[in-house]
């Protein structure tokens, strides 16, 4: 029987002075077959910036109420350039400031740059798919000589990549590809098996990239459909081990969406409590998820003026570099935005 682990996870803020409270696991002992875990994500920083999420105590304290576990995410400990490689006395670094040497909860390392999740889809016999998962299983590895006890995994790992395009070079949604292409990328995303039985849990990244109040013509099929079947392909190659998908409540952008029309003028909009439980977090709990991983990002995207002239949803106000944030309002949307989190995966 598969352990049920729902979790929520909040990005909250890497400041120096949080990190006693925010560094600890908030939830009970271990978890029994069918029992519910929520979990709370934190993120370190040692410029000691605000990154990202809340620094609310109300926040944190109604999710521990919720009986939130915390899962701490860790960025930064690899040196970029021409190819990206593991600094060890900066993951070190990192590892040290926020997780007790007993530390027996979960920790997700984040490694993007470089195209390293891609490659980690291509040719497995290529010189470029050996030295991606060589970089990400010699981090995994180093972090658990650190700490031992804690539950190791990567942000985004499985990667499933969804970019489709046809003959005409447009874009494709999930729903609207072969099937048969369908699978190759399943498969790819599971190709590199030593990396997956290094990390102790599933974290594949179901970011949407569509609003539907500006996407007519992409009614959420493909998001759901690209959602059901990722996750489901890997709650079948995961052996066991937590699969907890990655949700996000803002559209996903990029300068790839962005160049294609994709996410023109709502990058990073919020979704609706409604759009984001039906199109990210109920098709993954139906497909066999054994909880929701949820990156928050709304401090470090005010911080550097991301959401500068962007559509409004609901209540929400957009933030400019010449007014205060608005931190009450963040609060409140995050601590809505939790119980919709946690009453989904509680069903």
């Amino acid at each position: 029987m598969r352990t049920i682990l729902p979790a929520l996870a909040l990005i909250l803020t890497g400041c120096t002075e949080l990190l006693e409270t925010t560094g600890t696991v908030l939830g009970g002992g271990p978890t029994l077959p069918g029992e519910r875990l929520a979990m709370i994500t934190t993120q370190t920083d040692p410029s000691n910036t605000e990154r990202i999420g809340t620094t609310s105590p109300e926040v944190l304290a109604d999710a521990r109420r919720r009986g939130a576990e915390e899962c701490v995410l860790i960025i930064e400990f690899y040196i970029t350039g021409n190819s990206d490689r593991l600094e060890p006395e900066r993951l070190r670094t990192r590892i040290d400031q926020i997780l007790p040497p007993d530390f027996d909860g979960y920790a997700m390392l984040d490694w993007e740059s470089d195209g390293i999740l891609t490659a980690l889809n291509s040719d497995p016999s290529s010189a470029k798919f050996r030295r991606a998962q060589e970089r990400m299983v010699e981090a995994i590895r180093f972090a658990k000589s650190l700490r031992p006890n804690a539950k190791w995994g990567y942000y985004d790992v499985p990667h499933v990549r969804f970019d489709f395009k046809n003959r005409a070079g447009d874009y494709v949604q999930w729903h609207e590809a072969p099937e048969a292409a369908r699978a190759r990328r399943l498969a790819a995303s599971t190709q590199a098996t030593t990396l997956l039985r290094e990390v102790d849990y599933f974290a594949p990244s179901i970011y949407d990239m569509w609003h539907e109040e500006d996407s007519p013509g992409r009614d959420g099929k493909g998001q759901r459909a690209f959602v059901r079947e990722s996750v489901a392909w890997c709650v079948r190659a995961s052996r066991g081990k937590p699969v907890l998908p990655v949700v996000w409540h803002r559209v996903q952008s990029s300068r790839w969406h962005q160049q294609r029309a994709i996410t023109l003028r709502n990058a990073n909009k919020l979704f609706s409590e409604r759009e984001w439980l039906d199109d990210q977090i109920r098709p993954a709990l139906a497909a066999g998820a054994d909880g929701i991983i949820w990156w928050g990002a709304d401090l470090k995207m005010a911080n550097r003026n991301m959401l500068r002239a962007l559509p409004v949803v609901r209540e929400e106000q957009p933030y400019t570099s010449d007014r205060e944030h608005n931190l009450q309002l963040l609060d409140s949307l995050h601590r809505r935005y939790a119980g919709v989190l946690t009453d989904a995966v509680d069903r």
